[in-house]
């Protein structure tokens, strides 16, 4: 799909604005595209693009998402769902969604959990969705989300957190976290981030809100604009 504007039409909270899944076992599927593609969701649609593979044994990966805006969906504008691996969102960006502008899941049948890994995010931005701006998450804990990385992101105004990885965060590279309701971002085990800057007018305490089980570091963050942060 490449130069496309779409408008959701259809009203129907429980139905996906575009879907792309594998369902059967023994696929193996490459090179997803989506370029210069603008969905406009209306509140009429629940998620805006899902790329769906719950089961273990099948595979997408290779994928690109490239100049992509997804705006106006009733729950996440952006859903990556189980084996979904080696991709790049590369200036993506998830505004005015009611709940994630992007969400990384797993929610695969017992025994057999797709995991989302590898997934690299640059350029972009997710703003003013009514929950984080983008999550990772999964049913069970030790089926999180891994090896996400984010670069040059900005997280501004969302309801929740600016992001919120609770199995540990591998690597934030020049972000910017601006007035969300939580911290700039909540992250559980360990995390890196370098170069990432927080500024908040009063509803975003810190630029991190964490819980360290193994290393966490900061390379070169701060605050800037409106003055420091509350804590």
């Amino acid at each position: 799909m490449q130069g496309s504007s779409i408008h959701v039409g259809f009203v129907d909270p429980n139905r996906d604005a575009i879907t792309f899944q594998i369902i059967d076992h023994g696929v193996d599927f490459r090179y997803l595209r989506f370029k210069n593609l603008k969905l406009w969701g209306g509140n009429r649609c629940r998620d805006g693009i899902v790329i769906s593979c719950r089961t273990n044994q099948s595979w997408i990966y290779n994928a690109l998402l490239q100049d992509v805006v997804v705006e106006g969906c009733s729950r996440d504008g952006l859903v990556l769902d189980g084996s979904v691996f080696e991709t790049q969102i590369r200036d993506g960006y998830f505004s005015n969604n009611g709940r994630h502008g992007a969400n990384l899941w797993n929610d695969g049948p017992a025994g057999d959990v797709g995991i989302v890994s590898a997934i690299f995010w640059d350029g972009g931005g997710a703003r003013k969705n009514g929950g984080n701006g983008l999550q990772m998450s999964a049913e069970a804990d030790w089926t999180q989300p891994r090896n996400c990385r984010v670069s040059n992101v900005y997280f501004v105004e969302n309801q929740g957190y600016g992001a919120s990885f609770p199995m540990g965060a591998d690597d934030f590279n020049s972000c910017g976290f601006e007035n969300n309701g939580g911290a700039g971002i909540f992250l559980r085990n360990y995390g890196n981030l370098t170069n990432c800057i927080g500024s908040s007018g009063g509803p975003m305490p810190y630029l991190a809100e964490c819980q360290i089980l193994s290393k966490v570091t900061f390379t070169d963050c701060g605050y800037e604009g409106y003055g420091s942060l509350a804590g």
